[in-house]
This record gives structure tokens, C-alpha cells and sequence, in this order.
């Protein structure tokens, strides 16, 4: 099973509730990692780092 790429996708397809720019780090993303080899254990850990927003 090929694994898709590392991609950040957008939490919110307009303007972000009190943004303070329009620059990349101003633009809340979240991105998914995949291990190198898929293992059918199916667990994940969610890391959830607080932040400004």
C-alpha cells in the first residue's frame, strides 16, 4: 500500500477567525505523518501543541 505524502491541509478554507496576517505561519494547518512501512495495528497518536489561536 503506497502512503500519501506529508501534506498540510487548512483548517479553514477562508480567513481564520482572528488571524493576524496573511502569511504561512499566520495560517493554522494541520499536516499528517505516516510511518515509513503501514502496520495494520491501526493506532495513531494525536499530538495537539498549544498555540496562539
Amino acid at each position: 500500500m503506497e502512503l500519501p505524502q506529508e501534506q498540510p491541509v487548512n483548517l479553514w478554507t477562508h480567513e481564520p477567525p482572528l488571524a493576524h496576517g496573511n502569511a504561512p505561519e499566520d495560517i493554522p494547518t494541520i499536516t499528517a505523518y505516516y510511518p515509513a512501512e503501514w502496520r495494520k495495528n491501526k493506532k495513531a497518536v494525536v499530538i495537539l501543541p498549544g498555540g496562539a489561536y
